[in-house]
């Protein structure tokens, strides 16, 4: 999100009093009433706080640099603030340091942050929306100061929300009631922990609910909408109640799917935030509830402690969405993993790496590989590393022991370590500390048969330091059989050795992707992801599309916007010629016409003048608008993506749709939506021995 100078209200912890044990703990009890009015997209509040300070001498309040603050008393008789270093300070009298004093401040603020409808890219979960009120709802992050937050204190809310009739709000906490008087939509919520920072929103609501025991599912959502209820409602609980075998109680009162009036996906403690179209797309019960969920747990339940990473997008889409995959099946779980590190190596260069410990939050395709792919193949490996019982064992003590506790990496090492009763640090160092992966290959393989039996001898190799210590599978491959054979290597080279019953045909270094690790371009067939966040790509538009089209052009803008490019040339394709294409990556707009340059359309794909059809598939798919990417024809490391718009005036709207397709080779449209997509064949790669002589040469 961004960043807000604030006008603070925040307790300064100066003057500490003599005798601590006789001073009542400091808290900051809240009793705030706040109106919103979206014609004007103004806010209005009044809070009063019951603060004990614990004998400090000054207090300090924040909010927001939109706040305008009308005014304030305290004990019922007006203070003036000073204005100290962008903080908003109150001096304390000695007969107003101990015990309670009741602070009141009435201030009111206009918040209209620009909100995308049809965003282009989506890495930033909010589009950089902190503070909106609109006649389509509203939107509050904690971050856009909306009420005054008394820092370092344990803070409560009880908080009213008046908002024109039909517009409930919802917020992170447990709701007392919803209901109409006077023209007006009253919502009474009360919040007993606020670390991170209270939400707000607000909408064109119908309130839905479903109890299942002690646990609550919710719905918020417009009458266009409403026909889904049902099936969120159920697909909550589901997730409820699975987490909660899994990981212990639920923490909070209720979980409430909220739709937004602009596409957002955020997870906040006890709701989710999500788009009113995203709401709509098929899969996201199967994924991103699931993923906010989850987070209820892991990110709102144990708080990741930023100064050491957070840890919680990576334990949430291990837990949430990989884990989903696992219990549906073997071989899609392995293709989740697969991906993963396709995502990791296509999208992460050296030079963007980091160690997980320095993640704080995605805003780039690069962040989000390493947050939640690398992050969650390392939890991967952790799990095979101390095996299932320990691992959920662990978790389970985790939540109970440190629920609304900061927590940090070196915390979960240290729970690990508890449970698996042995020192992970070497572990925790490699993966977690370290940036980077381990990169393997195979070198010297040689089979041959001894004493009727085969033997495969050979040399593990890393390529690149520091060198990781773990253990590597390798699979042999003979007619019929499978064997599986595991090796320790923590240096350069590791030679082994292994012997199997008949003649081995393929040998595979770590054949289920089970180890974080960067693949080599063999391995990733070239993907939608390859073009993200580039830079100096050159995009040639074809001689035969429609000169000067209005939607061409709206394509081409979005389809560089969606994919992150950080910096391109847009060329015809008449000035065009083999130095400018040399070393970058390239975006064909429409078939060039030099052959050398063209992109080579798989066998079983049939193009026409306005059809793209594809033969193969179960069920022949025909589309007008198609998208695919290619290896670069001269420069190697370098891709050629090709963009069809066979239909020119759908060309806009299938551009905005692309970058969300980002594991696949090909895409093809049809009116806009998607009807076929996959992945281009791997070659050969060295993690791979392929052989097909009766036996090696000695």
């Amino acid at each position: 999100m961004n960043k807000y100078f604030w006008v603070s209200l925040l307790v300064l912890f100066s003057g500490v009093p003599c005798f601590a044990a006789q001073t009542a703990p400091p808290t900051a009890a809240h009793t705030l009433t706040i109106t919103l009015d979206p014609a004007q997209q103004r806010l209005t509040g009044s809070d009063e706080i019951v603060l004990n300070t614990g004998g400090r001498a000054r207090v300090h309040l924040r909010l927001g640099q939109r706040i305008t603050v009308n005014g304030v008393t305290l004990n019922s008789r007006p203070r003036q603030p000073a204005l100290k270093s962008g903080l908003l300070e109150i001096g304390l009298k000695e007969n107003e340091r101990h015990g309670n004093i009741r602070l009141r401040i009435d201030y009111q603020g206009v918040f209209k942050d620009p909100v995308p409808i049809r965003p282009a890219n989506t890495e930033d979960p909010g589009y950089g929306v902190v503070g909106v009120i609109t006649a389509q709802g509203a939107f509050l992050a904690a971050e856009a100061g909306w009420y005054p937050d008394v820092v370092g204190l344990p803070q409560t809310f009880d908080l009213t929300v008046v908002a024109p009739a039909g517009m409930p709000a919802v917020t992170a906490g447990h709701l007392i009631a919803h209901r109409q008087s006077n023209g007006h939509s009253l919502s009474h919520w009360r919040v007993d922990r606020s670390m991170g920072g209270v939400p707000l929103a607000a909408g064109w609501w119908r309130h839905q609910q479903k109890r299942s025991g002690r646990l609550t599912a919710a719905v918020y959502f417009s009458e266009a909408n409403l026909p889904l209820a049902d099936a969120y409602l159920a697909a909550t609980t589901r997730y409820l109640e699975r987490y909660t075998r899994l990981f212990g109680p639920y923490a909070f009162n209720q979980f409430a799917v909220v739709e937004n009036f602009f596409p957002t996906g955020y997870g906040f403690a006890s709701f989710t935030l999500l788009g009113k179209r995203v709401l709509r797309l098929p899969f996201i019960i199967d994924t991103s509830l699931g993923h906010e969920i989850a987070h209820c747990w892991w990110g709102n339940g144990v708080i990741p402690d930023y100064a050491q990473g957070n840890w919680s997008e990576a334990l949430t889409t291990y837990l949430a969405d990989y884990l989903n995959t696992e219990q549906a099946s073997a071989i899609r779980a392995r293709s989740y993993r697969r991906q993963m590190l396709r995502n990791y190596a296509t999208l992460v260069t050296p030079e963007d790496d980091m160690p997980l410990t320095r993640f704080r939050s995605r805003y780039s395709p690069a962040t989000r590989a390493v947050g939640y792919d690398k992050g969650a193949m390392v939890f991967h490996m952790l799990r095979q590393k101390v095996g299932d019982a320990v691992f959920f064992d662990t978790l389970r003590r985790l939540y109970a022991q440190r629920r609304f506790k900061k927590t940090g990496w070196s915390d979960l090492q240290a729970a690990f370590e508890a449970g698996a009763q042995r020192r992970l640090s070497r572990f925790f160092q490699q993966w977690v500390t370290q940036p980077g992966a381990p990169r393997f290959a195979l070198q010297d393989v040689v089979r041959q048969p001894s004493a009727g039996r085969w033997q495969v001898t050979g040399t593990l190799i890393q390529s690149t330091a520091p060198f990781y210590a773990l253990k590597v599978p390798l699979a042999i491959q003979t007619t019929g059989e499978q064997y599986i054979f595991t090796i320790s290597t923590a240096h350069a080279r590791t030679p082994f050795q292994f012997t199997v019953a008949a003649a081995p045909e393929l040998l595979t270094v770590d054949p289920d992707f089970d180890i974080l690790r960067r693949l080599y371009p063999a391995e990733i067939p070239p993907t939608v992801n390859a073009l993200k966040s580039r830079s100096n790509v050159i995009v040639v538009t074809s001689n035969r599309l429609p000169p000067n089209h209005a939607g061409i052009a709206a394509a081409i803008d979005t389809l560089i916007r969606g994919l992150g490019v950080k910096s391109h040339r847009i060329m015809p394709e008449d000035r065009f010629t083999a130095a400018d294409g040399a070393g970058r990556d390239l975006l064909f707009i429409g078939l060039p016409q030099p052959a050398v340059w063209r992109p080579i359309l798989p066998s079983t794909f049939r193009l026409t003048a306005d059809r793209l059809t594809v033969e193969a598939t179960p069920q022949t798919e025909s589309g007008d608008s198609y998208f695919a990417v290619h290896p670069h024809p001269s420069s190697a490391g370098k891709v050629a993506g090709l963009f069809l718009p066979l239909a020119p005036d759908k060309a806009p709207l299938v551009a905005r749709k692309i970058a969300h397709y980002g594991k696949y080779s090909y895409l093809l449209f049809n009116r806009g939506s998607n009807r076929h997509k996959g992945v281009w064949p791997t070659r050969q790669s060295p993690v791979m021995v392929k052989w097909t002589t009766t036996a090696d040469k000695e």
